[in-house]
């Protein structure tokens, strides 16, 4: 008998070896088909014990059949039923292995890679019989088992698309274009929602769940190089995988979710498109897009509980080669200087390098300014959407830092779907802290590097993280009323150029109440001052000196001013102080104050807060940084 099985499967490996095409085939259709290898392991395990003669007489269908291309037939011949045990995982006889070629045949397995749910624009569920296919969409979530009799061929599509009368977009027709192309929102010949939805309809009035197509093999890069599958809803899951539960966060984090996600589609998506369309920094046209996505990414997708992890990964690998290159900022300031040329040469229009930096700088700034009023609820969206602020800002350096803290998160799935899909509501007191790792805020670092000398008088800060800084006026402000006013400033008073001046400490902020008070109350300076300028109020009948007058005294040393306030702002929001640290750069910070606003910089310090009145300077147009701790207390810092 072992003498037969041995001629047998000779001969039927003979036969077999003449038609390796078809078996390829019929891989990339979906089946299990085994290799020559695998066919010779699993005779030897069938044996001897099956039924030969069967066997034998089967094959001879078996090989015209697929020298012909009808794999079907060959299938459902009993010559590679034999084969059958491999697919399904058991040995056995030839009568037992019968029974599974209908299992076979009948029930695909097919895969889908990242979460289980359909397309959102087509409301599609994109499989492939090969799960290294599926890998690449993501991780296999998703294990399933069709009907391969009722999932369509191509031309079936195809001709249900023209019975239709659908046309693809941008000139194309339906036989110059892929079946994907016309079904995937990615493609310029996609035929829109409305259409998919009536492909659908109509094809499944024939019975069909679900239609084949070539597609792109993702794992090679040939353009329809593979045979994939768009089923029309989405079947059980088998095997692995999750187990389509719902996901678990409260209808009020959803609905929380679903705000950052739509809030990121509107004003962000429009700045974003204009820097792209401006090309003022066409290196960074991909940065801004795919960066300040990643908000929506982290969220569009939370009712499946999916927070897209793969596609996280893939947009912080794309743009960090970008934004870590040394050379960047060089690169885009040479493009302005191209564009300048260009503009001039090809359109007629003049437009200096200076004009097309200033636009640049403000579309960026916009960018920003959208993205920050995108709302965040756990730190891996909080880290996206600073992220894309410090594009706008052009802090390239510390938005790659950002991204890097991100994409450590996503390197464990686990610890990533933990932290994507918590919850913690924003709070007006605390603001965003508690959403993130402590993050330090540049103007406290420089605070902390301050000698203990220079802050022996400064009040204890509330955090590690933030500093406190605090303005005098002559009044107390309401909620909602705007507390400064670039109006109010006084030419004199401003020692380091235009803008608000606050102070790290509360005395210097209440001498600066002092001295507008006295203003107000007519005090002018007189003779017969010992070494100090003399001033009287004729309004008050009262004499006082410089010294005196800072801490509201008299000449005698009596309270004469009482009343004025300080308020107590938080300026942790500011983000690039230029820190004057010479006269020389004191000057030439007064004298280009624009340049300096051009720049990026929205303040101005000096060097461990050495200079008298240990100031911050705010420029007017990020003087909404700047956020009151305390309006309108009593001067009396303690």
């Amino acid at each position: 008998m072992s003498e037969v099985f041995d001629k047998a499967v000779k001969k039927g490996l003979a036969s077999l070896g003449e038609i390796p095409s078809p078996f390829e085939v019929a891989r990339k259709s979906g089946l299990n088909i085994p290799t020559m290898k695998d066919i010779e392991d699993i005779l030897s395990i069938i044996g001897p014990q099956a039924d030969i003669k069967a066997m034998v007489e089967e094959s001879s269908r078996v090989v015209p059949a697929l020298k012909k291309g009808d794999i079907l037939e060959a299938i459902s011949s009993f010559g590679l039923a034999t084969l059958a045990p491999l697919m399904i995982g058991i040995p056995g006889t030839v009568s037992q292995v019968k029974g599974a070629t209908k299992k076979v045949v009948d029930e695909l397995p097919v895969f889908h890679g990242g979460p289980v749910h359909p397309n959102f624009e087509t409301g599609l569920y994109f499989v492939s019989p090969s799960a290294s296919q599926a890998k690449t969409y993501g991780s296999v979530e998703g294990r399933h088992i069709v009907d391969p009799n009722k999932i369509a061929d191509e031309d079936i599509a195809r001709s249900a698309i023209k019975k239709l009368g659908i046309t693809p977009k941008g000139g194309w027709t339906v036989d110059d274009s892929l079946l994907f192309e016309m079904i995937d929102p990615n493609f310029d010949q996609y035929i829109g929602k409305k259409n998919v939805s009536k492909l659908i309809k109509e094809m499944k009035k024939d019975g069909f769940i679900g239609v084949k197509f070539l597609d792109e093999d993702m794992v090679s890069g040939r353009k329809a190089g593979t045979a994939n599958i768009a089923l029309f809803e989405i079947p059980k899951l088998k095997g692995f995988g999750p187990k389509g539960e719902p996901s678990k966060l409260s209808p009020e984090a959803l609905k929380a979710f679903e705000n950052v996600s739509g809030t990121q589609r509107g004003a962000p998506e429009i700045a974003m498109s204009k820097i792209q369309s401006s090309q003022t920094a066409p290196e960074l046209s991909g940065v801004v897009e795919h960066i300040g996505d990643l908000t929506h990414v982290l969220t569009n997708e939370a009712p499946y509980g999916s927070f897209r992890r793969d596609r996280v990964r893939s947009k912080i690998a794309g743009q960090l080669r970008v934004l870590e290159n040394p050379n960047l900022e060089h690169f885009i300031e040479e493009g302005h200087k191209s564009l300048s040329t260009f503009n001039k040469a090809e359109k007629g229009i003049s437009e200096s390098v200076d004009t097309i930096r200033k636009r640049y700088h403000k579309l960026m700034q916009k960018y920003a300014d959208e993205h920050r009023k995108i709302p965040v609820f756990n730190r891996p969206q909080k880290l996206a959407r600073d992220a894309a602020v410090a594009i706008g800002e052009r802090r390239f350096k510390e938005a790659a830092k950002l991204l890097r803290n991100l994409d450590k998160i996503a390197e464990d799935p686990t610890g990533f779907q933990h932290a994507a899909s918590r919850f913690r509501k924003e709070r007006a007191r605390k603001g965003l802290a508690s959403l993130d790792e402590p993050t330090i805020s540049p103007l406290r670092k420089a605070f902390d590097k301050s000698p203990a000398s220079k802050l022996a008088e400064i009040p204890p800060q509330i955090d590690k993280t933030g500093l406190t800084a605090y303005h005098g006026t002559t009044r107390g402000k309401r909620v909602g009323e705007d507390f400064f006013d670039i109006a109010f400033a006084h030419p004199l008073g401003q020692f380091l150029g235009e803008g608000h001046s606050l102070s790290i400490n509360p005395k210097r902020a209440e001498e600066f109440a002092n001295i507008r008070a006295s203003a107000d109350l007519g005090f002018r300076p007189v003779g017969g001052g010992r070494g100090d300028t003399r001033y009287y109020s004729d309004e008050l009948d009262t004499f006082t000196n410089t010294k005196n007058l800072l801490k509201g005294l008299d000449e005698e040393g009596k309270q004469f001013l009482s009343g004025q306030t300080i308020a107590r702002f938080d300026v942790s929001k500011l983000e690039k102080p230029f820190i004057v640290d010479t006269n020389k750069k004191r000057l030439y910070a007064k004298r280009n104050i624009d340049k300096l606003k051009e720049e990026g910089y929205d303040s101005i310090i000096f060097k461990d807060f050495s200079d008298k009145h240990q100031e911050i300077l705010v420029f007017p147009e990020h003087i909404k940084k700047v956020k009151s701790r305390l309006q309108g207390g009593l001067i009396g810092y303690k």
